[in-house]
Order: C-alpha cells, then sequence, then structure tokens
C-alpha cells in the first residue's frame, strides 16, 4: 500500500482527500456512473489498495483461472473497507515516511555528483534517522499506540477505527448490491486499466490474458512488483472479504 501512494507522485496536500468524490456519492450510489472522478478513485483503491489484501501474485493466480472475470469481481464489501480504513488510518504515516525517502534519494543524488559534503551528510543521516524514530511513534488515527503493552489477543484497533470499519462496509455493501451501479463500475475497469498500460512509469501489474495463448502465459506474468499482504483480522465484524474484521 505505502508503494502505491509513494509511485502515485501525488502532492502531499491531496492525500489525505483521495476519496473523497468516491464517499461523496455513498448515499446514492447511482450517481457513481456519470462521475469520473468518483469512478477513478474507486478504481484507485482497488488497484493500489484493495487488491493488495490478496496479495498480487494470488490476485493474478486468480484471474488466470477466470479469464472472463476481472479484479472486480473478486472484490467484497469488507476489501474496500478494510482497505478505506488502512488508507485512513496510515496516509499521514505513510506521507512522512515517502517525505523521508525522498531526502534519503536526494542525498544518494549528491553522493553521485562527488561534491565533498561529509559533514553536512552526517548531519542529514542524523536528522533523517531522528526523523524515522518520530514517524514509528506517530500517533494515528484509528490505532492504538503500537509500543504499548496490549492484553492478550487485544485489537490493535480502537473502537472508533471498528466503528468506522463497520459503516464503511455498510457503504460498500450498498455499492456491490447495486447491479447497475457495480456493472457500470466493471464496464468501465477495463479503459481504466488500458490507461495504466499506457501511461504508468511502473508497469501495469494486472495480467493481460488472451484466449489464443497456447502456453497459458502472458507478457505481464514475470512482473515481480510484488507487494506484501494485509492479513489482519480484527474483532466484531462481519463479511467474507479477505480484509474482514472478525
Amino acid at each position: 500500500m505505502f508503494k502505491g501512494l509513494y509511485r502515485s507522485r501525488m502532492s502531499f496536500d491531496d492525500v489525505g482527500t483521495s476519496f473523497d468524490t468516491l464517499l461523496s456519492v455513498a448515499d446514492d450510489w447511482s450517481a457513481l456512473r456519470g462521475n469520473t472522478s468518483a469512478l477513478v478513485e474507486l478504481y484507485d483503491l482497488i488497484y493500489y489498495y484493495a487488491s493488495i489484501v490478496y496479495k498480487k501474485t494470488k490476485m493474478k493466480a486468480w484471474l488466470k483461472a477466470n479469464r472472463h472475470l476481472s479484479v472486480l469481481d473478486k472484490m467484497k464489501a469488507s476489501d474496500l473497507a478494510f482497505s478505506l480504513l488502512v488508507f485512513e488510518n496510515y496516509y499521514p504515516k505513510w506521507v512522512a515516511e515517502i517525505k523521508v525517502a525522498r531526502e534519503q534519494e536526494g542525498m544518494k543524488h549528491d553522493d553521485h555528483q562527488g561534491a565533498d559534503t561529509r559533514v553536512t551528510d552526517k548531519e542529514a543521516a542524523e536528522d533523517l534517522s531522528s526523523k524515522k524514530k518520530r514517524i514509528a511513534r506517530m500517533k494515528l488515527r484509528y490505532t492504538k499506540d503500537p509500543f504499548a503493552k496490549k492484553k492478550y489477543l487485544e485489537s490493535g484497533w480502537t473502537p472508533e477505527g471498528l466503528k468506522r470499519y463497520e459503516e464503511l462496509q455498510k457503504l460498500f455493501a450498498g455499492l456491490l448490491r447495486n447491479k447497475v451501479a457495480w456493472q457500470a463500475c466493471k464496464d468501465g475497469w477495463d479503459s481504466y486499466i488500458e490507461g495504466k498500460r499506457r501511461d504508468d512509469v511502473i508497469v501495469c501489474w494486472v495480467p493481460k490474458y488472451h484466449s489464443q495463448d497456447l502456453d497459458g502465459t502472458s507478457d505481464d506474468e514475470n512482473d515481480s512488483d510484488e507487494e506484501e499482504g494485509f492479513d489482519f483480522v480484527l474483532e466484531g465484524s462481519e463479511g467474507g472479504g479477505k480484509g474482514e474484521l472478525s
């Protein structure tokens, strides 16, 4: 999930509002069909975040076995809800980590220039180390202090986080029940992915299978750009998706 945000290279000021337009139509999902911005936000949520719940290799294997289906056919309300909850909780930390990562990139670039900046580099390295420690201790919106002692089997999510998950799950369950709106989302997914194939500097991870493939492979299957999956399981919810809180 961190990599998706890092690669987007979007303005840090815009990160917190990444899915506001999508949520603005949640009271009437039928309006999603005519709202391109909301649709793109839904696709971004699925492409960069929800799919990681399953891990990309497993998602690719599922797509290979179900070539007549798309990534959206795999999604459940719990997957979308969990992914958005994780995003809302962690994006401030991700932004801070990205800023540090880009500072490190700048330091490496300076080293390649051959400039004698040993004293400055030492101070910068110490500053980055201090920033990383502060980031590790950063208070997040829906999770408890990771360094605080917890009771046996105690959830790391706060009651507010569990409540927010239930709210999001109900919202997305409404979208999946709206067959017309959800079909419209499926219809537009291929165009979104084609755009990724044309425009992304990173190889699009969604494989493009062809029925005429003789060896059962595609050019995209060798993409080693794997993300870690999220297997968090929390108390107090219903739903059948990989990202459910149960």
